[in-house]
């Protein structure tokens, strides 16, 4: 492949990827409003440019299938077929096909045809015949009105059609430059011909092969369709100034970077050590000003991270659609804060728990539609997506209004699969209760299904957000519903924390989880069954001494306590509770790095960093730590 065909490739893979994406999100719209002309219009145009960059890189089995989807579309926009539930079943099944085929050009590998029977399933709806006339629609409308609606589709492909249509010979100065619908679809065969290759054109109205044939490495035809906009100079060119304010950049070279942006803030915060040994007042102006401008890179090049929530939102119209068909539930999904911006790692690692999530509550949450009626409910429960920044902090929530969870079931489930043990169950508060959802194995559910009940899933979630520096914590009313509320950091890499001094050693907090530090001997303390406790503000929390925890897991003999040590009130676990600790050493942003091999099975660690004195500090994953502290108390 040349350097030209490999650019093309991948600019068809950048702009194709989000073409998928949008279509995935538009055709559940679509299903939901059929006579949304400027939907399903759009829906067409995004078939339609997958089809002719795919013609124009020779993926003939990608264009015989975007081309089918694309015939069936244009018979929607005329009113010559009408949209229910098995024909976007159809549509949805050539999209994940055409995924797959996107995927496959991805990792390098020649995109196969899919099963036979999609052809079929898909022909049937090309040559099935059409209801009775009715008045156009507002998709038809549209398309007639408003030819220059396709405009927005694609506009790299389009430009490469303008570019093929100057080569042909200028009209004289009195012709009618105006490109007919048939001239169009003759132009775009002329495109990609016969297997998808560039340059072999048709006669006008010719066909090359007909769509209930096996597929070929050829195009098929179809009827006429309403073309997008006459591809004019004129009106392609606007959009390329947007266009040049931007650039692609790969993200290994931002990754890089905002490595090296880590090192420079680890080179600061020890130059301000320094300073305060030795250096002297002198250099006070030199470091404020070395300090304004890594801040100010560290923050440029994490913004540059930064990509909207909607992207991993989008996917999850999908996911409901199809799961409530399989539940035989109506449900529909509510997204809010789509715009919210999130670390480009988070969007990638955040689908997996997301999805679990969903999964849940269609399946255990939602009610039934029947269930519902009886209960005085809408028949058609409701998912919501909410996501918005506080903060420092990312929050993301999973609302249902189902049947809610009920506390006291999670606590026999939990002693029936001997992970708390029965003397216990008084000590567990609803809070905690929920918590017991995420561990290993843990399920309430006595039939084994598709969707869930094998006692997987939920570890997943706690497992996966954690490996974000994230939390979750679940709010729950039976009969009304539940919310799930994830925790997540603005960034992945550079770490806000409040460094603590225990046993001698140093110890980092995430700053986003310590709500308040205050001094052990204002508040009363007392014992609630087996666990310490501490009352602060008319709250009973659980207390816990780090210096005697730490010292026990590693093997070394408890510090005498402190006579009024400092304690952390902390958020974590699904919880808040109290840590005292020896020492306060301060506030500091550390660069996360990967733990040592033989720490990584250590629980209650989450990565290393070094501080400005130059020694190590361990970063403490508090939700687990703290998990395992109660399980070992209610052991």
């Amino acid at each position: 492949m040349g350097e030209l065909e490999q650019e093309l490739l991948q600019d068809f893979l950048v702009e194709g990827r989000e073409l998928l994406e949008s279509l995935d999100e538009n055709l559940v719209d679509l299903e939901q409003r059929p006579n949304d002309g400027e939907l399903l219009n759009s829906v067409f145009r995004g078939f339609h440019t997958l089809k002719g960059g795919a013609g124009f890189l020779g993926i003939a089995p990608m264009v015989n299938l975007c081309h089918r989807a694309e015939a069936i579309l244009d018979r929607l926009r005329q009113g010559e077929l009408r949209i229910d539930a098995p024909l976007m079943d159809t549509i949805l099944t050539a999209l994940d096909a055409t995924k797959a085929m996107f995927f496959a050009l991805e990792q390098g590998a020649k995109p196969e045809n899919p099963d036979p029977s999609l052809y079929a399933q898909l022909d049937h709806y090309v040559s099935a015949p059409a209801p009775e006339p009715t008045p156009k629609t507002g998709a038809n409308a549209a398309s007639e009105t408003h030819p220059e609606a396709g405009e927005s589709g694609g506009i790299t492909f389009e430009t490469l059609l303008t570019e093929a249509a100057n080569t042909s010979p200028p009209p004289a100065a009195d012709a009618d430059t105006t490109i007919s619908n048939e001239e169009f679809e003759t132009l775009l065969d002329g495109m990609y011909g016969p297997g998808g290759a560039p340059g072999s054109t048709h006669a006008q109205g010719e066909s090359t092969m007909p769509l209930s044939s096996p597929p070929k490495e050829s195009v098929a035809s179809h009827p006429p369709v309403t073309p997008l906009a006459p591809p004019h100079p004129e009106k392609i060119a606007a959009p390329k100034a947007a266009v040049e304010n931007t650039i692609r950049v790969d993200a290994k070279r931002l990754d890089e970077c905002l490595n090296l942006a880590g090192e420079l803030v680890l080179t600061r915060n020890r130059l301000f050590t320094l300073a305060e040994e030795s250096m002297g007042a002198s250099y006070a102006d030199v470091l404020a000003n070395m300090d304004q401008i890594t801040s100010g890179l560290q923050n440029a090049i994490l913004k540059l991270r930064m990509q909207p929530i909607q992207r991993v939102f989008s996917r999850f119209h999908r996911v409901v659609r199809d799961l409530a068909r399989q539940l035989g539930k109506e449900v529909r999904l509510e997204l809010i804060g789509e715009e919210t911006e999130v670390d480009r790692r988070v969007i990638e690692e955040l689908a997996d728990p997301l999805t679990h999530l969903l999964r849940n509550g269609l399946d255990h949450g939602i009610e039934p539609p029947d269930e519902r009626e009886a209960l005085n409910k809408p028949r058609e429960g409701c998912l919501t997506l909410r996501a918005s920044q506080q903060g420092d902090h990312i929050l993301v929530e999973m609302i249902d209004d189902g049947r809610g969870i009920d506390p006291d079931r999670l606590r026999r489930a939990a002693v029936e699969k001997n992970l708390i043990g029965a003397d216990n169950i008084a000590d567990i508060s609803d809070e905690e209760a929920y918590d017991l959802m995420f561990l290993p194995g843990f399920s309430t559910r006595t039939r084994v299904s598709d969707i869930s009940g094998r006692g997987v899933g939920m570890d997943v979630v706690r497992n996966g957000i954690s490996n974000l520096n994230g939390n979750i914590q679940v709010r729950s009313e039976p009969g009304k519903g539940s919310c799930f509320r994830i925790t997540l950091p603005l960034t992945l890499t550079i770490l806000p924390t409040l460094i603590v001094g225990v046993n001698g050693q140093r110890f980092a907090f995430p700053l986003s989880r310590v709500r308040e530090v205050t001094r052990l001997s204002e508040h009363h303390q007392h014992r609630v069954g087996h666990r310490s406790t501490l009352v602060f503000r008319g709250q009973t929390l659980v207390l816990f001494d780090l210096r005697r925890e730490l010292g026990n897991r590693q093997n070394q003999e408890q510090a005498p306590a402190a006579e009024n040590p400092q304690v952390l009130i902390i958020e974590a676990a699904n919880r808040t509770a109290a840590i005292f600790v020896d020492t306060i050493l301060g506030q500091q942003d550390v660069v996360v790095k990967p733990l040592a091999v033989e720490l990584t099975t250590t629980t209650g660690i989450s990565g290393s960093s070094i501080t400005g004195d130059g020694r190590i500090v361990l970063i403490l994953d508090l939700d687990e730590l703290i998990r395992s502290l109660l399980r070992e108390r209610a052991a």
